[in-house]
């Protein structure tokens, strides 16, 4: 029996990468010219972002989009993060600023809820893309992105970056949780024309709304209490009726997610329990269908043989190398995708224990 289940669990994440792998929306130069460039804000989030910001804004300025500004959230750095991005700013020739978040969270509110609100109160776009600090743009990322507004009617879109910087192992492993779950779970290709919200998903590396849609889901206010704002407001989105795309940007984004694995656990550790609703029954049950997956060359050994558990064994390996050729993880990344998708069941259960017992901890918060 054990086996059977196994072997469906892969054959229906080996479909569903399959069909992401060729046939997801891309985040591409457009092949029709844009009709007009409305302007577009792009608002950064940043708490001691020193090292890392001013690589992100230079970027942004090298764009081929005409027509943006860029509004940087300082969340009570302790370092020179806000000094870096004025004078880097000033260096360009786009509009930007440096908004100074007040020490202090308000009730109820998180700090990156609260920045981003605060960001979005001051910008004067009609598009709204949240992008985080870590994040190098690519030159036609703009324009790519009003693309889908302008041309393809979208009212959200949500973009899966290019995993790089750190180290191998932990790129792979935000590579397996954050991404390559997307890949097993969602048909993407189907999430603009599928009204369910649990068909959605949001990445506040490279998140973007038409201002009408944010303003009328709440903005980040509906979802200030949230570790995963960014999944909630795509939920929103499309709970409002909204257009959401989620979209495959390894071209046109890059993102250095983690330095080392021990950041990736304290990240995850933030995000896993969230994002299964912070039920011990969801995550049950998700761990029973990683560890079945994982051990599906196993069971099949037990039940058919040897040939079948090496035959099922290489499914396994070309689903991880389709996922790794289609969001241009380096070859030596590919090596360390199989033990990152081991040690995902050890980050789900961490992040349940640690969110239970309150020592959740970010950037010197406690959540």
């Amino acid at each position: 029996m054990l086996a059977y289940f196994s072997l469906t669990i892969l054959v229906l994440g080996f479909s569903l990468v399959v069909l992401n792998v060729f046939w997801a929306p891309r985040l591409e130069v457009p092949r029709q010219a844009l009709t007009h460039h409305p302007l577009v804000s792009v608002l950064i989030p940043a708490r001691n972002e020193a090292h890392q910001i001013e690589a992100c804004i230079q970027a942004l300025q090298a764009s081929h989009y005409p027509n943006f500004e860029i509004l940087i959230a300082d969340d009570d750095s302790t370092d020179a993060t806000a000094q870096l991005a004025s004078l880097c700013l000033a260096k360009g020739t786009q509009p930007g600023r440096v908004l100074a978040i007040m020490p202090g969270l308000p009730e109820a509110w998180l700090g990156k809820a609260r920045a981003c609100q605060t960001l979005a109160d001051a910008a004067q776009g009609e598009i709204l893309i949240f992008c985080d600090a870590d994040v190098i743009v690519g030159a036609d990322a703009l324009k790519a992105t009003v693309a889908y507004f302008q041309l393809r009617k979208a009212e959200a879109l949500s973009a899966l970056p290019l995993q790089s910087g750190g180290t191998l192992f932990s790129r792979a492993v935000a590579a397996v949780i954050s991404q390559f779950s997307i890949f097993i779970a969602l048909p993407l290709p189907l999430v603009p024309y599928l009204a369910s919200a649990s068909l959605s998903a949001g990445n506040g590396q490279w998140l973007a709304f038409r201002r009408e849609l944010y303003d009328n889901i709440g903005g980040h206010e509906a979802v200030k209490s949230s570790r995963i704002e960014d999944v909630h407001l795509a939920r929103l989105a499309k709970t409002h009726g909204g257009k959401l795309f989620v979209v495959l940007a390894a071209k046109q984004l890059k993102v250095k997610m983690y330095a080392s694995f021990q950041d990736a656990r304290l990240g995850f550790r933030k995000n896993l329990f969230p994002l299964l609703g912070n039920s011990w029954i969801g995550l049950m049950g998700c761990e029973v269908l990683l560890l079945c997956g994982a051990a599906a060359p196993l069971f099949a050994a037990g039940e058919w043989g040897l040939t079948a558990a090496i035959l099922i064994f290489c499914l396994q390996m070309l689903t991880l190398i389709l996922f790794a050729y289609r969001q241009k993880l380096s070859l030596s990344s590919w090596l360390f995708l199989p033990l990152a998708f081991l040690v995902t069941p050890w980050l789900l259960l961490e992040s349940a224990i640690m969110s239970s017992l309150g020592r959740v901890q970010w950037k010197d918060r406690i959540l």
